[in-house]
């Protein structure tokens, strides 16, 4: 039993230690199994995380590539409606150039009409002044001649008025010296008259007679005397 009982307890310990060797095997294996597990789900998280990273890359890519056909088409667009707005900038430049030479000959053309008309009409305000300038120097020739005209007549008719006036004159100055010289006379006479017709009272007085008959005699020689001076006027 002595013999017996160490076996015994070496074999035991063996399969104490085999099975030791199993378990650490199998925790080992187990360990293993998690660890390459682990790295496992790793390399799936990590090759989904690529994945969804590329996927996103790709997305990103594809709108970036799909903002700059967009960013193009609108660069693009852009350059075409700037073309469009040069051209139409340059057709409508062409257009009002042409438009300006067009206004631009036609007021050439009114400006030649309407130099032509206002030589036309100075002409004829020139030939007007002209025609007035005669008319008014025929008429200043007229007014000056009719003056003339009317001055002589005024100085005929003065010195006609003049020399009635003078002829009047002389005709009264004669008139009155007539009459003076009448008048001298018929005093004259008159006194002569009287002083014969008193020297008669006075030869009567001196005679100491009254003769009304002589007296009527000398008065009607007196008075006939008077008479006949006035017929020989």
């Amino acid at each position: 039993m002595d013999e017996i009982g160490p076996h015994i307890t070496t074999f035991e310990s063996t399969a104490i230690e085999y099975e030791k060797c199993l378990a650490a095997r199998a925790k080992h294996v187990r360990w293993l199994e998690t660890a390459l597990g682990q790295m496992v789900r790793s390399y799936v998280m990590e090759w989904d995380a690529q994945e969804k990273q590329d996927f996103k890359e790709a997305q990103r890519r594809i709108t970036l590539v799909r903002q700059r056909a967009a960013a193009d088409k609108v660069v693009d667009e852009c350059r075409r409606a700037r073309g469009e707005r040069e051209l139409g900038v340059a057709t409508r430049r062409t257009e009002l150039e042409a438009e300006r030479t067009v206004k631009g000959e036609a007021m050439q053309r009114k400006e030649v009409v309407r130099e032509g008309r206002l030589a036309h009409e100075r002409e004829q305000s020139l030939a007007a002044i002209a025609s007035r300038a005669l008319a008014r120097d025929a008429h200043h020739s007229e007014v000056c001649a009719e003056t003339r005209r009317q001055e002589e007549e005024l100085r005929e008719t003065r010195a006609a008025k003049a020399h009635a006036e003078d002829s009047k004159a002389s005709a009264r100055k004669n008139e009155q010296q007539c009459i003076h010289a009448e008048r001298s006379a018929l005093n004259f006479e008159t006194q002569c008259g009287l002083d014969a017709m008193v020297r008669e009272i006075r030869e009567q007085k001196l005679r100491s007679v009254c003769d009304p008959a002589a007296l009527e005699r000398k008065t009607a020689t007196i008075v006939k005397s008077v008479l006949e001076m006035f017929q020989a006027m």
